[in-house]
């Protein structure tokens, strides 16, 4: 599998906020909410497979069961406030927004300016730098500023404390994500899932950036935030 770089991470990131973007005119909230709900269920039946075959092995171990536990029922949570909590289709778009900000922002100025990797993620995602950080927090309060204003939302507390903790928020997701597939010895969440060709067929919308759960596994902590922030 071909490692993934600069430029593609920009195409792909561009490429779901046009999807996101789109659906968010063509209705209210209705389209994300689907959307996200089918994703997060996509990306708990790749860590339940990944769990299951490690090693080609049918069979739970120890270590799939206490380390996919945080991030299954992360989901789990998101896709339950998805249901019973109503936002405006604009929240939901500013909450993507974020969370795809975070995580752009940080692989940008990680790769550009990083040197010092943070104690606190060295044994779990040893790519994680302090430039990185300090990237994605400015990128998410740049795309906060630039979205209230583009989508006319009020700029009261809920909105000024999701965009000042969105960047810790989706960066606390992406250690769980990082965390769960480096203690099954994966690189990409989608590694055993390509093996079952209905899955296969079914990740082509997420295929590029090389599963569900790596896109999602920041984004699920983010609506888990949002939607508590805003109930």
């Amino acid at each position: 599998m071909k490692e993934l770089t600069l430029k593609r991470e920009i195409c792909d990131t561009l490429a779901i906020i046009a999807v996101v973007s789109g659906a968010s005119l063509l209705s209210r909230a209705w389209p994300i909410r689907i959307l996200l709900v089918y994703c997060f269920v996509m990306s708990a039946v790749e860590i339940f497979i990944t769990s299951y075959c490690k090693d080609r092995e049918c069979y739970p171990t120890k270590a799939s069961i206490l380390f996919t536990a945080p991030m299954t029922i992360a989901l789990l949570i998101a896709i339950a406030l998805i249901i019973f909590v109503r936002l405006d289709g604009k929240e939901y778009l500013l909450i993507l927004g974020l969370a795809m900000a975070s995580d752009a922002g940080g692989l940008i100025c990680g790769r550009l300016f990083g040197y010092r990797h943070p104690w606190f993620s060295e044994h779990i995602s040893p790519n994680k730098t302090w430039a990185g950080y300090i990237g994605s927090f400015a990128c998410t309060l740049a795309i906060g500023a630039l979205g209230i204003l583009i989508l006319g939302l009020p700029l009261d507390a809920g909105h000024i404390a999701i965009i000042a903790f969105s960047s810790t928020i989706s960066a606390i997701g992406d250690l769980v994500g990082s965390g769960t597939k480096r203690e099954l010895g994966i690189k990409h969440s989608s590694d055993y899932a390509n093996d079952i060709k209905v899955l296969k067929q079914l990740e082509v919308l997420m295929r590029s950036r090389h599963g569900y759960l790596d896109c999602m596994d920041s984004v699920s902590f983010m609506v888990i935030f949002a939607l508590i922030l805003f109930s």
